[in-house]
């Protein structure tokens, strides 16, 4: 009776109600673009997942600026070289992006015109929004792809499956006006179900996607149920107000069971932990209220407003002759019953074989040309940082990890110099490509390696090495594209290639001991060939450093006489008594300084016109003595006669040395341009005196043997010749200073200390080279000299035991290189500038990996995303982080989701399937006050899942996901079938036999099981095939194909189970 009466009322109010629902749905279709709908998954997860407790940490330490677990990549289809790292940078810049992975050069990133970019976000803008920003940006140039499903259905897929959905209700109703009458019922329903989301914190895009199509689905047989009861009532003679509250009454124990074990097992969804079951289930099992309270409000009155159109709007019908099928069904009740176990207990078993997957790979066109990569987040207490570099280490080791990048590994790992410089590529992939001009990572990481070992400070060099050094270092346009090298004396003509090739020479030790003839000796030094000839004769060879001593002197030398004394006056007799007395005397320098003595007191005359001083033999220190020579310029010509004669030479008469200087040096160029022209006569004259002073001697010496006076002859011309010499001495000549080209002395000057330096084997700092130099008039700058000491001490420099890190790198490079004067002449403003930008990116980006508490590493690897060798993968890691992290870290990505699911699965996919079935069962189980009817048709039902897990599965594996709510929505919508099928059986099983029974339950239920299994089958299976989510396609086929199963269960084996447990099933037995 209060059935009847709450049917009535809703009948004598429906206006109101259709008015008020109406109202609902004009509003809620305002709310639909308020709802916040969610593509990121790991929201989902589960309260006690490490990964969920990962990233609630990671946003509190991190902010907008926590990295995603997944990535955008964005693949040029042709891009210039020349642009490649200009895109970069306009990627970087775009909201929402934390970092962009690109490799100039590398195959990894570029293929041919084409350029991968790999785009990190961060949780200011989901992967589409920036998806879409960069599709907008760049059009038909890009192809854009996320990690993250797009689960959005297009309207046009929305509009087909409803196309498919009228189209089998044109075909299947009675009448041409029924389909849009309940599609307009449900309609309202889905309008308000999809407002009303906006109410809600999220709702998942599968959801969202699926919803307003599954409702449709799962609520229409409700319409189906209410119009057959309507037109049977109608038949019955009632008038439509009666016929309708009639039919509201007796047809609402079906469709609110219906309606109820639907929405129970949806509800069952909101038991798994992970959370994106509780937003299907919430979300379309409020779907099903709204759909079963427009059923009882808003579909009575169009049905009732409309009911003359519906009327004359009658069409035929398929009619299902089902009489045969029902003796079938009868007949075989017992086998069927047997087959039914049989089925029930193979399909269990072939799901069990069926592989669950938790998720499913996307077509990508980019990974034709680029594979994907597979990241991995790991979340670490700061105090585990310098633990992390171990860890690094370890888990690089995996030939399938690409990197792993924290800032620890990447920045506070020590390493050699060879270590470093094979990691700067690496190192750039983050921070950014440098231009450092010509400047190469082995010049720049020895440079740094240097400067940190100290080693500068205490630099010492031999000239020669410095020699060496400069040569090399002038050449170096690493060091000198911006620098001039004034090493040569601004007094000398020399350019900087000689200069240096010169010291160099004159500073090796080899070199200089090594002997040279005269030509190859005066192209090394530059000196006339003339002069070098006179110390090494052609043919001979010396060293030159003998060369050089010798040559020195012979430049500095004068062969010029010193200037005549005045003398006391003597008698010529006392000066011929002191050199006759002392010419015998053994002391040979005590004679030459008598002699000295004598001839001071007298004229030159006396000394050159006495033979016996004249004849005598002197060395070079009484030779000098006696002409008033220098003694080095008398051993020179000493030296001299020595050669031309192939000896040693000792001693010289005066004779002799005059003669050689007039008839041989004198001659020469380089001790001729000496002479002047009064010196020469005066040479040339002695020399005639002398001559005939030891002419007459001569003659005097024979007369004597004879024992005979000299002649008058002989004295006559002795006599004549002195006075012709004493004419030609009167006034005495004044000589005058040497011309010697200074030019020359001060090179051969230079190239002696250079020569003694060089032997002492000396070595010299920075301070003492340049005083060295200076000396030599090479004064250098400084600064530029300490570059050069560096250029030395880099170019030398292996030190593998030194160990730096990239973090002591940089702060080297800004704190003590890039402003220090010293390095002003290397580091250009485009280097210093390139320097502070990669540390600016390395701040930027790799300082984005560090927080106040916790810091991020990534770990970029090859593995499926899921895979047995992944899943293996991913258990390593959580060992390696357990056992040498301390503090607390958490693991996240998307193969850690995936291995948190598969380790829980069982265990929840127990709980939802008890949880349903036991909802189910009861449920039925009040609704037919039976055990044995919920038990048949859960088992029905179940079969139909099992054989649905194992079919899908047979295209490889089954998304977990698509799995549980599969199952949830058959087990609560297809059942339906099964409610609807068993009640009419009770019902004439009143009156009728077991036989007609399962006759008369076919006839009043086929055509709405066909109708309504046929939308649930087509109408998913048509959208799977135009949705590009393949999480979604997977749900949306599993639907289909688990309906048709549970379609043909019923039709097929239902009625012999309820024919084989008629006395359980039963109400009341009639008749046999």
């Amino acid at each position: 009776m209060a059935k009847f009466k709450l049917s009535d009322f809703l009948v004598r109010k429906r206006v109101i109600f259709m008015l008020a629902a109406v109202a609902i749905a004009i509003a809620s279709i305002f709310m639909i673009p308020r709802t916040n709908i969610n593509s990121d998954m790991t929201r989902y997860l589960p309260d006690d997942s490490q990964m969920k407790h990962g990233i609630d940490k990671m946003s509190e330490e991190f902010g907008d600026a926590s990295l995603g677990s997944g990535m955008v990549r964005v693949m040029f289809k042709s891009l210039p070289d020349s642009t490649r790292t200009s895109i970069k940078d306009e990627l970087s810049d775009i909201e929402g992006v934390a970092n962009v992975i690109y490799i100039e050069g590398s195959d990894e990133y570029n293929r041919d015109e084409m350029a991968l970019y790999e785009l990190l976000g961060n949780s200011k803008r989901s992967q589409h929004e920036l998806a879409d920003d960069i599709s907008s940006r760049y059009g038909d140039l890009v192809i854009v792809e996320t990690s993250e499903q797009d689960t959005t259905a297009p309207i046009g897929v929305m509009l087909i499956a409803f196309a498919l959905l009228l189209t089998v209700l044109l075909i299947m109703c009675e009448s041409w006006l029924e389909p849009p009458i309940f599609l307009a019922a449900i309609g309202v329903a889905v309008a308000i179900n999809m407002g009303t989301n906006a109410l809600l914190e999220s709702v998942s895009a599968t959801t969202n996607s699926i919803a307003a199509i599954l409702q449709l689905v799962l609520s229409i047989d409700y319409s189906i149920i209410l119009m057959n009861r309507y037109r049977q009532e109608k038949t019955s003679g009632k008038g439509k107000i009666e016929a309708m509250s009639a039919a509201l009454n007796k047809a609402s124990s079906s469709i609110v069971s219906s309606a109820f074990t639907t929405i129970v097992g949806l509800l069952a969804l909101v038991f798994m932990k992970l959370k994106i079951g509780a937003d299907m289930g919430i979300v379309l099992a409020k779907g099903v209220l709204c759909s079963l309270v427009a059923i009882f409000t808003v579909l009575p009155t169009l049905i009732i407003l409309l009911d003359g159109a519906i009327e004359k709007s009658r069409k035929r019908v398929i009619k299902f002759h089902t009489e045969r099928l029902a003796g079938f069904s009868m007949k075989f009740r017992i086998p069927l019953a047997i087959l039914f176990v049989a089925i029930f207990a193979g399909s269990y078993w072939l799901h069990t074989k069926t592989e669950i997957s938790f998720s499913i790979e996307q077509e990508s066109e980019i990974a034709e040309f680029f594979p994907q990569k597979n990241i991995t987040a790991l979340l670490y207490s700061n105090s585990d940082s310098l633990k992390i570099i171990d860890l690094a280490d370890s888990i690089s080791k995996n030939p399938h990890v690409s990197s792993f990048v924290s800032y620890p590994s990447l920045m506070q790992k020590k390493y050699s110099a060879q270590e470093t410089k094979g990691l700067l590529d690496e190192m750039t992939s983050m921070t950014g490509d440098l231009n450092l001009d010509d400047i190469s990572s082995e010049q720049i990481v020895n440079t740094i390696y240097y400067i940190k070992s100290g080693q500068l400070a205490n630099e010492k060099i031999s000239l020669h090495d410095f020699a060496m050094l400069m040569s090399d270092f002038a050449t170096d346009t690493t060091y000198t594209t911006n620098i001039d090298i004034p090493i040569n004396s601004p007094d000398t003509t020399m350019d900087i290639e000689q200069t240096l090739s010169l010291l160099a020479s004159l500073t090796d030790t080899s070199f200089i001991s090594q002997k040279m003839s005269y030509d190859e000796i005066s192209d090394i030094l530059g000196i006339d060939k003339e002069m070098i000839s006179l110390i090494c004769p052609p043919g001979a060879k010396m060293t030159i450093k003998e060369i050089i001593r010798t040559a020195k002197i012979l430049a500095s030398s004068s062969m010029q006489p010193a200037h005549h004394r005045h003398r006391k006056e003597s008698p010529k007799e006392t000066a011929v008594e002191n050199i006759t007395e002392n010419t015998d005397n053994t002391d040979t320098t005590n004679n030459v300084q008598d002699i000295a003595e004598g001839l001071h007191a007298n004229d030159d005359y006396n000394m050159y016109t006495d033979s016996t001083i004249v004849h005598s033999q002197y060395t070079t220190a009484e030779i000098s003595e006696l002409i008033g020579m220098k003694q080095a310029s008398a051993t020179l010509v000493y030296t001299l006669y020595g050669r031309t004669k192939g000896q040693k030479t000792k001693t010289m008469s005066i004779y002799e040395f005059i003669y050689f200087i007039n008839h041989d040096l004198a001659k020469r160029r380089i001790f001729g341009s000496q002479l002047d022209d009064e010196s020469r006569e005066w040479l040339q004259n002695t020399e005639e005196l002398m001559s005939t002073t030891l002419t007459a001697k001569q003659t005097q010496t024979a007369q004597t043997e004879d024992h005979s006076a000299p002649t008058p002859d002989t004295l006559a011309i002795v006599t004549e010749h002195k006075e012709h010499v004493e004419e030609k001495h009167t006034p005495k000549p004044t000589f005058h200073a040497p011309k010697v080209d200074p030019e020359m002395l001060k090179m051969l000057d230079m190239a002696e200390r250079l020569i003694d330096i060089a032997t002492e084997a000396e070595k010299f700092g920075t301070l003492e080279m340049h005083e060295v130099l200076a000396s030599f008039d090479a004064d250098i700058d400084t600064s530029l000299l300490e570059l050069a000491y560096l250029y030395y001490g880099t170019s030398n420099f292996n030190n593998d035991s030194l160990q730096m890190s990239a973090e002591e790198i940089l702060g080297i490079v800004t704190d003590s290189i890039i402003d220090n004067k010293k390095f002003a002449p290397m580091i250009t403003e485009n280097i210093k500038t390139s320097i502070l930008e990669a540390n600016d990116m390395v701040d930027s980006n790799l300082g984005k990996l560090r927080g106040k508490n916790f810091s991020q590493a990534i770990i970029f690897s090859d593995y499926p995303k899921e895979a047995p060798e992944t899943n293996d993968f991913v258990e390593s890691l959580t060992a390696q982080c357990n056992s040498q992290l301390k503090g607390e870290h958490y693991l996240i990505g998307e193969s850690v989701m995936m291995n948190e699911m598969r380790n829980q699965f069982d265990s929840e996919m127990l709980l939802v399937t008890l949880i349903t079935i036991l909802s189910i069962f009861l449920i039925v189980a009040i609704t037919f006050r039976s055990l044995a009817v919920p038990f048949i048709l859960v088992m029905t039902v179940m079969s139909a899942v099992y054989i649905n897990v194992y079919v899908s599965g047979l295209n490889g594996q089954l998304l977990y996901l698509a799995y549980l709510i599969m199952q949830s929505i058959l087990m609560g919508a297809t059942i339906d079938y099964g409610i609807l099928f068993t009640n009419n059986y009770r019902e004439a099983r009143t009156s009728l036999s077991v036989k007609n029974a399962i006759w008369e339950a076919y006839k009043s239920s086929t055509h709405t099981i066909v109708t309504s299994g046929t939308i649930m089958t087509i109408a998913p299976l048509a959208m799977s095939f135009m949705m590009d989510d393949p999480t979604t396609i997977m749900i949306l086929q599993c639907i289909a194909i688990g309906a048709f199963a549970a379609v043909m269960l019923i039709i097929f084996v239902l009625p012999g189970l309820l024919g084989a447990f008629d006395r359980f099933i039963a109400k009341r037995k009639k008749t046999k």
